[in-house]
């Protein structure tokens, strides 16, 4: 079973790796850039008008899936899960999202104050 884990995750590796040749992004880049488009994708999909961000919960998922991909190719390796890397890379992945989410509520919450004003 081990083993099977292993070649699935060296596979998404390549599969990574590939993916930065491919558009000539950085690693980290390409983290943010595949949060953002996913979030998108997501959004659309669930609609604007939830008062849980669905698509945010999805880009979080995903993140951690990847990052759950990666832990057998850390531990053939590396012999350790490189914990600092994985957290990098969710935070990566999820910093234009919250950030997109959070100027959403914002501006709801504003239109809401400016409503109100006499």
């Amino acid at each position: 079973m081990l083993t099977f884990l292993q070649s699935v995750s060296a596979q998404f590796q390549s599969l990574k790796l590939w993916l930065v040749d491919a558009s000539a992004l950085s690693k980290p880049l390409l983290h943010v850039v595949i949060g953002l488009i996913i979030y998108l994708l997501a959004r659309m999909l669930t609609g604007r008008r939830s008062r849980v961000d669905l698509a945010l919960i999805a880009v979080l998922m995903v993140a951690l899936l990847g990052e759950l991909a990666d832990m057998p190719y850390y531990l053939s390796e590396f012999g350790r899960i490189m914990w600092l890397n994985s957290v990098q890379d969710v935070l990566l992945t999820l910093s234009l999202p919250l950030l997109l989410s959070a100027g959403c509520v914002f501006r709801r919450w504003a239109a809401g104050w400016s409503s109100r004003r006499p």
